[in-house]
């Protein structure tokens, strides 16, 4: 196979086939109860906090939301965050744009022409369904 789609083709059947790949969908599709009836939703004031403390100057996800836009955005935007958590927190549902993942192929030793000596590694999508 040639070409970039090719190629990408080819790693997406590498990867598919991993024992790894199908354990992660088998628990990734169990249910647990995580329930705590003493554990309160999270405030605007919490919420505030933990975007107030991102590391800014960090390479953004899939959605290019980086920590200077959600800093810079205003108390909306914070807002509208605290809305989706509260949602997930209620629903006990995440959604399923975060269910995605994007698979990096990482060298391990070898010939590097072939795809048994690499190693996926999952980067996981964080996508904000605004």
């Amino acid at each position: 196979m040639t070409g970039e789609k090719g190629i990408l083709n080819r790693w997406n059947e590498h990867f598919k086939g991993k024992q790894s790949a199908q354990q992660f969908e088998f628990y990734e599709n169990e249910s647990y109860d995580y329930t705590d009836e003493e554990t309160e939703e999270p405030t605007l004031y919490e919420i505030q906090g933990i975007i107030r403390n991102l590391k800014r100057m960090k390479t953004p996800g899939t959605d290019n939301i980086n920590a200077e836009l959600l800093q810079d955005a205003g108390p909306q935007m914070t807002q509208r965050i605290q809305e989706l958590i509260l949602n997930i927190w209620r629903s006990e549902k995440m959604p399923n744009e975060w269910n995605k993942s994007i698979v990096c192929p990482m060298y391990k030793k070898g010939e590097k022409s072939d795809f048994s000596n690499y190693r996926g590694i999952s980067l996981l999508r964080n996508e904000i369904p605004l």
